[in-house]
């Protein structure tokens, strides 16, 4: 177990230094998540206005279709700005690891380019997304363990597709394909090293709430509630930097891997034998 541990946090380190060479890249998690926001907004908001919600109630089944309809929009959304940020991440990683020296324009171009993949894999993962809140909805207690097992499945036998697709010019269809069989060939350690990368990043955000929850007793022996609000300020800003500094991580590490997983050569700045540890007992 705290081999484990320790190699995780190997991982996370060598991820990390990654980054530091290339800062700039945490940008594409922001531009994420403002994206998504401004898209969603610009979809659901006019939406809301045109819709005739009193003739939606006396009709259930147009209520249905509506709610699938932004189901659907909410997860195309969704998987489209954030596949379309993970390809630009993964695109400066995989120069990074090459020798070169990677800029945001990279990114940015190799999203572009791929731009037709991103949208079909965004269908793609909203119908998955759709028909598994269906499932969960209908069934209840025994449709969120389908959503979960399913979804757990999904997310393992995918876990190569994105940079598949982007790297070797192949169809969403072939990307999983080639995934599931890198995963196969690949099996071992690598999934849980993952998980335990999401572990460090829980580490690093439990100090948000250490803040937050020291600045309570802070704020009440001082009667200074000033005190509590700027904990809760500072909580935040450690919760947001860690979410965008994983987020990067999470991408170099998956680079690292499938280069290595299809090459069997490790990328530059990654120790072999770290990577070997990924793949074994």
């Amino acid at each position: 177990m705290f081999k484990k541990i320790s190699r995780s946090w190997d991982l996370t380190k060598e991820s990390f230094n990654v980054l530091m060479l290339d800062k700039e890249l945490m940008i594409f998690p922001i531009v994420s998540v403002v994206m998504t926001v401004l898209l969603l907004a610009s979809f659901f908001v006019p939406a809301a206005y045109m819709i005739d919600w009193n003739s939606i109630d006396e009709e259930g089944a147009a209520a249905n279709v509506i709610g699938i309809v932004a189901l659907f929009a909410f997860y195309f959304i969704a998987s489209f700005v954030m596949m379309f940020c993970n390809t630009a991440l993964l695109h400066c990683a995989k120069i990074r690891f090459e020798g070169g020296d990677p800029t945001v324009a990279d990114g940015f171009a190799a999203g572009f380019k791929n731009i037709g993949k991103i949208a079909y894999w965004a269908a793609i993962s909203g119908t998955i997304g759709v028909v598994l809140a269906q499932i969960e909805e209908r069934l209840g207690f025994l449709g969120t363990i389908i959503r979960r097992l399913v979804g757990g499945a999904w997310v393992i036998v995918t876990y190569f597709a994105v940079p598949v697709l982007i790297f070797e010019n192949v169809t969403p269809g072939e990307a999983i394909k080639r995934s599931k069989t890198v995963v196969e060939k690949m099996w071992g350690e690598a999934l849980v090293a993952h998980v335990g990368m999401n572990s460090v990043q829980s580490l690093f955000a439990m100090g948000g709430f250490l803040v937050l929850i020291g600045s309570i007793p802070l704020s009440v022996m001082a009667e200074n509630f000033y005190i509590l609000g700027a904990g809760a300020v500072l909580a935040l800003v450690i919760w947001i930097f860690t979410a965008i500094v994983f987020s990067c991580l999470s991408q170099i590490y998956r680079a690292a891997l499938y280069i290595y997983a299809t090459t069997n050569e490790p990328p530059r700045t990654f120790r072999k034998e770290l990577l070997e540890g990924a793949f074994s007992n």
